[in-house]
């Protein structure tokens, strides 16, 4: 009874940010796959890895936390009511049409282009100063020679410049959108990153099912279905292709079958995404029995994010993923290297202990501001920024719901201030012109 209680509230949830058009579906259909699919294989086949009471009280807490939030989104909704009579979500999910598009969205979409076509040439500065030959470097390589001026500046300006792949495709500017493509597609290939792919592919996939001709019939659930399976595919796919090292070794060894055994592997293994629920079960088991466990360290963090570390007094905690990683395998993790991410739920479990389910209000409370800022408004009223934000809350919601929850928030933070300040100073720009043609 339990688990169908969590089945229903997942239901409940997933079927009001549907209907809300609201980005935190995501989050919810990330802890759908990442906690509630395989913990239900976990209750169901008997698998005895953890004690059968902790993985009761796994189900306890999501519960607790998954009502707190959905009661929570309503209280939260009552103040925006009125904002919901006179704009809609429903503008920003449509594609527009080459003579509608303000000037100010054309300069607004070329000076992120020309930032990730920027981006694109410093990584290429930095390929040829300090890769020896890129076919044969890992991903490891290109990890332990990262330095230099030149790459700082690309790992600044590629996050984010990189809505402009989706905005040029909104905005129909279609050879924008075939170099943005192309250049993100060479760094996920250069990097190996698979964070990169989600706000390359992800909006795409919610702009699809938000749009006003979507209508919720089996077909339209089966495409969205076959959509989110082939991005999961290609984001595990990326993993997989980490494992094999260089590109010479890749293309030269590795043949279709072997991909997906390797890939099939690495999906059920304890630290891929359908296996971060094992250290939230492991932090039940033991009762948050952890250096700085149940002390908020996460959240403090979070709460001093404009504050760099270096500028803190050393009030600013570390990356409590990092102690969570210690915590989860002390064998293999490397203090203040190696980071864990056990779901939104085991992150607030480890935070605050049972209280923890709280954190249902704190997370409605996002939700909502992200139903804020991405808002339809007139053309005039920086819609364009709002579109911005739907890549971005794509991303966050992603980290969040697998528990990386500080580079959720501090990625949409960044693209929040930055989209908005270039819009800002391209609107005044716009205004000086017109004042000195007068």
């Amino acid at each position: 009874m339990l688990l169908v209680a969590l089945f229903l509230s997942y239901f409940a949830i997933l079927f009001l940010e549907f209907r809300r058009k609201s980005l935190a579906i995501i989050l919810w259909a990330g802890l759908f796959v990442f906690f509630m699919l395989p913990h239900t294989i976990d209750a169901m086949l008997g698998t005895r890895e953890y004690l059968e009471s902790t993985y009761v009280k796994a189900s306890v807490f999501a519960l607790c936390f998954n009502l707190i939030y959905f009661f929570t989104r309503f209280v939260f909704s009552v103040p925006i009511a009125h904002l919901e009579k006179l704009d809609s979500n429903r503008d920003i999910f449509e594609r527009v049409t080459k003579d509608s598009i303000p000037n100010i969205d054309r300069l607004f979409i070329g000076t992120l282009f020309i930032s990730l076509v920027l981006s694109f040439l410093l990584l290429l500065f930095f390929i040829i100063t300090h890769i020896d030959n890129l076919m044969s470097s890992t991903w490891v390589d290109m990890f332990n020679n990262r330095g230099g001026f030149s790459y700082l500046m690309f790992s600044y300006l590629f996050p984010i410049s990189l809505p402009v792949l989706f905005l040029s495709y909104k905005y129909r500017m279609r050879k924008k959108f075939i170099i943005s493509l192309l250049i993100t597609l060479f760094v996920v290939l250069v990097f190996r990153v698979r964070s990169y792919m989600i706000p390359a592919i992800l909006p795409f996939i919610v702009f699809y099912i938000f749009r006003n001709r979507f209508k919720l019939n089996l077909r339209n659930i089966l495409i969205t279905l076959l959509l989110a399976i082939s991005l999961l595919y290609v984001i595990f796919g990326i993993g997989v292709f980490r494992i094999y090292g260089s590109l010479n070794n890749f293309f030269a060894n590795v043949t279709f079958s072997d991909f997906n055994k390797t890939m099939y592997g690495l999906l059920f293994s304890r630290y891929s995404e359908l296996g971060l629920r094992n250290a939230f079960y492991l932090f039940l088991e033991k009762g948050n029995n952890f250096p700085n466990f149940g002390t908020g360290q996460g959240y403090l963090r979070l709460l001093m994010l404009p504050i760099p570390s270096s500028w803190s007094f050393g009030l600013k905690p570390q990356d409590f993923a990092m102690d969570m990683a210690m915590a989860y395998d002390p064998v293999n993790s490397v203090p203040g290297v190696n980071s864990m991410h056990p779901t939104l739920y085991g992150d607030s479990y480890a935070n605050f202990g049972w209280a923890g389910v709280g954190l249902g209000v704190f997370w409605s409370l996002f939700a909502t501001l992200s139903d804020l800022l991405t808002r339809n408004t007139r053309e005039g009223h920086g819609c364009i920024v709002k579109t911005s934000m739907l890549v971005s809350f794509s991303y966050a919601f992603t980290l969040i719901a697998r528990g990386a929850v500080y580079y959720g928030v501090i990625n949409a933070v960044l693209i929040f201030v930055f989209h908005s300040a270039l819009w800002m100073l391209l609107k005044d720009r716009r205004h000086y012109f017109a004042v000195s043609r007068q």
